[in-house]
């Protein structure tokens, strides 16, 4: 029985606590909105202020930006431009003076705020890529525990032509910023090396293709001919089997020859530098909570201007206790 007394005795108390908090909630709404009434001038005018103050300072203060280039490595380079960007990125962010002039970057006026690179994954050139389908791939899903994770991971990373690169520049930065990262990619003599020979053997493959199919087009006009010879007057063909069965494949042998030349020459094209910029990339300005002068600066000195009147009360009701006491 006298837990149930007590039961009911808390249960009682709790209701009138939130009672209490209730009444203050209300009580400390009515203030506020008497508040607002007796001071909406001076809460208008701090307000237009602020939002005019705040417009042109935030006019006057140029922001960051961020540009997304997609670019191909060519010759197997990916890990070297990936190494490569990550140390760019290091060396800004130290103001290396003398790595930055080396690579024709500004050192007094910081240009690049941070570096991000990625690949776009496609899963159809790991899979069309032979050397990668032979691969065993239980080896590789070993090392992650989620597809996704193992598609971008260095594993497949040399795997993929197509990378996403997003540079973050300061005020001081602009297009030509993003010239200059490219052309410091490209500054290598070991990979432009590379590229001569790349450029030669592709050509010359391209050449071999072209021999090939003019070998195939020569069989196939002689086949050709050879069973015309053999049309008898009635119009039917009779020829022999054996020696006609691979005419198919060599069809089938010089499509893909056509459509791997078609891809080499698409290549070569891209082939003159050993990373190639695919897009146009734009410069975007990066745009936060802080670039929002117009709207902040008013919330701020509308905050402090109540926060005075806040505080006075506060002293005037500690004084008025002091006095008390």
């Amino acid at each position: 029985m006298t837990e149930n007394n007590t039961d009911e005795i808390d249960l009682a108390f709790v209701g009138k606590q939130i009672k209490k908090l209730y009444h203050s909630f209300l009580v400390w709404c009515y203030r506020g909105v008497q508040f607002v009434i007796k001071h909406w001038i001076a809460l208008a005018a701090i307000c237009l202020t602020g939002i005019v103050v705040g417009h042109f300072w935030q006019n006057s203060v140029e922001p960051n930006n961020s540009s997304t280039l997609i670019i191909q490595t060519n010759f197997k380079s990916t890990n070297y431009v990936y190494e490569s960007l990550s140390l760019l990125r290091d060396k800004s962010i130290q103001g290396d003076s003398a790595f930055l002039v080396k690579n024709n970057f500004k050192y007094e006026d910081r240009e690049i705020l941070g570096i991000a690179i990625e690949p776009v994954v496609n899963i159809l050139e790991i899979l069309e890529n032979p050397r990668s389908y032979n691969r065993n791939l239980n080896e590789f899903l070993a090392q992650t525990d989620f597809v996704d994770d193992l598609l971008l991971s260095e594993v497949f990373f040399n795997e993929y032509k197509y990378h996403r690169l997003v540079i973050y520049t300061t005020p001081y930065g602009n297009e030509s910023t993003l010239k200059k990262v490219i052309e410091y990619l490209n500054n290598n003599k070991l990979y432009n090396d590379t590229k001569v020979i790349a450029i030669k053997d592709t050509k010359a493959k391209i050449a071999a293709n072209k021999k090939t199919i003019d070998l195939i087009d020569g069989i196939l006009e002689n086949s050709a001919k050879a069973i015309k010879g053999s049309e008898p007057e009635s119009g039917q063909i009779t020829f022999n089997a054996q020696n006609y069965t691979n005419l198919a494949d060599l069809v089938d042998g010089k499509t893909d020859l056509l459509e791997e030349n078609e891809d080499l020459n698409r290549e070569l094209l891209k082939y003159n530098n050993v990373v190639q910029l695919v897009n146009t990339p734009s410069t975007v300005p990066i745009t936060s909570l802080k670039h929002k002068k117009r709207l902040l600066l008013p919330i701020v000195l509308i905050f402090l201007y109540c926060f005075f009147f806040f505080i006075k009360e506060m002293f005037t009701k500690a004084r008025r206790l002091a006095v008390e006491s």
